[in-house]
């Protein structure tokens, strides 16, 4: 819907002004949908992130674990007594 409203320049009834005022009405629809698309990526990869985030404390957790139950045993074969 066109808001008939008075030109800027003239003072009267204008319409290539109210034309020019749809015009930015939609444009500022799509800056506003292009902002929130926006902000739904950075959404995404905030989460895309923490999600790698947390496989690599798993997986590091998984070696230190693996890792540290393989020092002991070499070394308590280390450390035995040979007769």
């Amino acid at each position: 819907m066109i808001k008939i409203s008075n030109c800027w320049k003239s003072g009267r009834v204008c319409l290539h002004c109210n034309f020019a005022t749809a015009l930015s009405a939609g444009a500022r629809l799509r800056a506003a949908a292009k902002f929130a698309a926006a902000d739904g990526q950075a959404t995404l990869e905030y989460a895309v992130v923490a999600g790698v985030l947390v496989a690599m404390v798993i997986i590091i957790s998984l070696f230190l674990t693996t890792f540290s139950d393989y020092d002991k045993r070499v070394l308590d074969i280390i450390a035995s007594d040979y007769p």
